[in-house]
């Protein structure tokens, strides 16, 4: 068909991880409009982030549609050139791990202090929740957040200084990192 608003032919949308925008091209013929979009997770329960690549000939329009339809999942829809859907999921694909990470890390810590496994779980999370929705009521952004929970020489300074000796920033930095290069890697295959 003539495909309304974009440049002929049909408008593929795929979610497939490994699909390229070459290989949809491959599959369903150079007259398809392609793009590709990659939610994560937390799209389970609206509360994703989701890139799109679009492939030659796809329109603003058809870009507007797909942000749309993906947007009751996933509140951050980021259109992205395909070079940098790899990135991507190294911060938003993997991201939800470095999260659940820090909360089993957390969890055990609490427990370590005396509070019982249930508590500590639902203390964590908690916490981890609020955090997550301050950080995105837009008040400040995560370094300034930061600093005012942190009183000099107060109890969250002494936590946030064994985590930077630990080397923790950077390791996540580096952690996003590899990360990528993985995704590049596993798409070079």
């Amino acid at each position: 068909g003539g495909g309304r608003g974009g440049g002929g032919g049909r408008l593929i949308v795929s979610i497939l991880a490994g699909a390229t925008l070459a290989g949809l091209a491959e599959a369903f013929g150079p007259a398809c409009r392609s793009i590709r979009v990659m939610p994560n997770t937390p799209a389970g329960v609206r509360e994703g982030a989701a890139a799109i690549a679009a492939g030659p000939g796809v329109s603003t329009q058809d870009l507007s549609r797909v942000e749309m339809l993906f947007a009751s999942v996933a509140p951050v829809v980021v259109r992205l050139d395909e070079s940098l859907m790899d990135a991507f999921t190294a911060v938003a694909g993997s991201g939800p791990a470095y999260l659940f990470l820090l909360a089993e890390a957390m969890t055990q810590g609490a427990i370590e202090t005396g509070l019982s496994e249930q508590d500590a779980s639902r203390i964590v999370t908690q916490t981890l929740v609020g955090a997550s929705r301050l950080l995105a009521s837009g008040q400040a952004d995560a370094a300034e957040l930061r600093r005012r929970v942190t009183s000099p020489g107060g109890t969250t300074a002494a936590a946030l200084d064994v985590l930077a000796e630990s080397g923790m920033p950077e390791s996540v930095a580096r952690a996003i990192i590899a990360a990528r290069d993985r995704g590049r890697q596993l798409g070079a295959g």
